[in-house]
């Protein structure tokens, strides 16, 4: 994560605000990452639109909050994906509620997902701990 979303996330967080996202199971298309800000959707978002009878991806929330749903949709991408896998007790088939939260001025997240192996669907969780920008 650089710096730039980590402080953003950091402010978000210290104002009181709630951080969260979720991953449904992939599609045809791929995965289709929800990020949440105070039960808001932000950043990048893949709807219905009845009115054209079709799916599209939207902008959601005002630039800033676009910026930084766009920079953990892109962080998702190039490091949670690989933590996960390399932690294969956190590999998950989808992620309902990952929660970004500071401790000792560290930012770290807390996942939970599901998975469903072998016909058996079971919970998985656990906590990603970022570095610190002093």
């Amino acid at each position: 994560m650089d710096e730039k979303l980590f402080r953003n996330i950091e402010r978000i967080l210290k104002s009181g605000n709630s951080l969260s996202f979720g991953i449904d199971e992939p599609t045809q298309g791929g995965h289709d990452v929800r990020v949440i800000l105070n039960d808001k959707l932000i950043g990048e978002v893949y709807q219905f639109n009845k009115n054209l009878n079709c799916y599209e991806n939207v902008m959601k929330g005002d630039n800033l909050e676009i910026d930084i749903g766009l920079g953990i949709q892109e962080w998702i991408y190039a490091e949670f994906f690989d933590f996960v896998c390399d932690k294969d007790y956190l590999l998950g088939d989808s992620y309902d509620n990952c929660t970004f939260y500071l401790e000792e001025n560290r930012l770290n997240l807390s996942i939970s997902g599901l998975r469903n192996w072998d016909g058996e669907e079971e919970s998985i969780g656990g906590t990603w701990k970022s570095i610190s920008f002093e």
